[in-house]
């Protein structure tokens, strides 16, 4: 009986400690908590679907709080470097499918859908010239292009106008390529080029510096026809209306900033908006009924903001801020643009 009892109470007692030890095991071993992060840095609207975008998105997981050995010392889990990829999705941020996989975009590349929503053109200073992606997710690269300050489509999709560097040149050049990346042809020589523009005309403005100065000219695509129109310290944002007729751009002189609408065949200019500050114009778009402007501006890490104005200059009314630059719906009548990793569209007619 005796010994019966103290076999009882040495079970009891290494069930205890084997409790105990599981416990202190959990607590020396913990695995962590899995959280989902999820980055979204550009949204691009679909000139022919009206409810179609395409995304620069990242997600991953990452395991805070584990535990090693029973000091508690907590393993590192720093989080990856942001790499974006192209998604297809729809307006209410359903995905409908990723377009690349090894494209590792950076939160500044340039997302832009050609005008019959059939491909998409990015460009980054992470990726090397241009890349041309189906909506199926066929990946083309714009020959021998090694750097892009600037790329609009043709009228027709067929071709891209691009200021951009090649292997065997290092400065910007005025250039066009085929829709599949292939064909580069220089358009002129000497200069260096900054933003470029395609008009429903066919006629390409871009902005070039020569001998110190800066100038805005147009040019036929088949490199004929150079016409300069104005001349400032620096040009920057061309954008043709959907009609052809008037040109936008922004100017910097040595106290402002300036928007400018020109009419093409007389070079009259009106000033649209204008800063005395240092703020920046980053982005100029046409709606595209051409009734309306979006301007996305910048003054600060902490101040950056979209607008919108009547084509006139009148009624300008704040959209966002904190935001990214906005993409005009196919029917004129709202902006998309992501607001702290959400795409959101607001109503601005």
């Amino acid at each position: 009986m005796g010994k019966d009892l103290e076999m009882t109470k040495s079970l009891k007692t290494n069930a205890l400690l084997a409790v105990l030890f599981s416990l202190i095991m959990l607590r020396c071993g913990d695995e962590g908590q899995k959280k989902h992060y999820k980055f979204i840095s550009a949204a691009e609207r679909s000139p022919t679907a009206p409810s179609l975008m395409a995304i620069s998105k990242e997600e991953y997981d990452i395991v805070e709080g584990a535990t090693s050995g029973c000091g508690g010392v907590t393993e590192p889990n720093s989080p990856p470097t942001q790499t974006f990829e192209l998604y297809l999705a729809d307006t209410s941020g359903l995905i409908l499918r990723q377009l690349t996989n090894n494209l590792e975009l950076s939160t500044l590349a340039k997302i832009r859908f050609s005008p019959k929503g059939d491909k998409i053109m990015v460009w980054d200073t992470r990726v090397a010239g241009i890349v041309i992606v189906d909506t199926l997710g066929s990946t083309a690269l714009g020959d021998s292009l090694t750097y892009t300050a600037d790329a609009e489509w043709s009228p027709d999709g067929s071709k891209i106008v691009c200021s951009a560097s090649t292997r065997s040149n290092i400065f910007t050049r005025l250039a066009t390529i085929n829709s599949d990346g292939k064909g580069y042809r220089r358009l002129i020589d000497s200069v260096q080029t900054g933003s470029v523009a395609w008009s429903s005309q066919n006629k390409i403005a871009f902005v070039f510096s020569a001998q110190g100065k800066t100038y805005l000219a147009t040019i036929n695509p088949d490199g004929s026809g150079l016409r300069t129109l104005d001349s400032l310290s620096l040009f920057y944002n061309t954008r043709w209306s959907p009609d052809g007729a008037t040109l936008l751009y922004s100017a910097k002189d040595s106290s402002s900033w300036t928007v400018y609408r020109m009419d093409i065949l007389t070079a009259h200019k009106q000033p649209l908006v204008q800063y005395v500050d240092d703020t920046r114009i980053l982005s100029l778009r046409y709606s595209p009924d051409g009734t309306m402007i979006s301007y996305y501006v910048y003054l600060n890490p902490n101040q950056f903001d979209l607008y919108v104005i009547q084509a006139d200059g009148s009624n300008a009314r704040h959209v966002a801020s904190l935001s990214t630059d906005g993409s005009w719906s196919s029917d004129s009548r709202s902006l998309t643009y992501v607001y702290y990793n959400n795409v959101l569209t607001q109503t601005v007619r």
